[in-house]
C-alpha cells in the first residue's frame, strides 16, 4: 500500500514553515518504521529551494493528484493549518472524488 502524508507547509513566517516540516519528517520517520510506504510533495521543500521552483499550491497542484492517483490512501497531518491550507483542503477534495480513503492523525 503506497500513502500520500500530507500536511501544510505555507505560511508568511518562516519558522512557521520550518516547525511544520519538523512535525512532516517527525510523523514519517514514525510511520515509516510502523511499515507505512509514504510518499508527500513535501519531500521536494528542498529541492524547490535549489532551483527556484514556486511554493504556491498553483504549480504544484497537477503535481500532487498525479502522486494521489497511484495511492491507496491519504493521510493527513493535523497540524495547525491544516484545515485552512490550499494544497490539504485541494488533496482532501480529489480523494473524496475519486474515492481514496482518507485518515486524520491529530498531532
Amino acid at each position: 500500500m503506497i500513502e500520500y502524508l500530507a500536511a501544510p507547509y505555507g505560511h508568511p513566517d518562516p519558522n512557521v514553515r520550518e516547525q511544520r516540516m519538523r512535525t512532516f519528517y517527525q510523523w514519517d520517520a514514525k510511520l515509516s518504521l510502523d511499515g507505512h510506504y509514504l510518499v508527500s510533495p513535501l519531500y521536494k521543500v528542498e529541492t524547490a529551494k535549489h532551483g527556484d521552483v514556486p511554493d504556491t499550491w498553483a504549480y504544484w497542484e497537477q503535481y500532487c493528484y498525479e502522486l494521489l492517483a497511484r495511492c491507496d490512501r491519504l493521510i493527513v497531518l493535523k497540524i495547525d493549518g491544516w484545515d485552512t491550507s490550499k494544497g490539504v483542503t485541494g488533496e482532501i477534495e480529489y480523494c473524496r472524488k475519486h474515492g481514496i480513503p482518507i485518515t486524520y492523525i491529530d498531532v
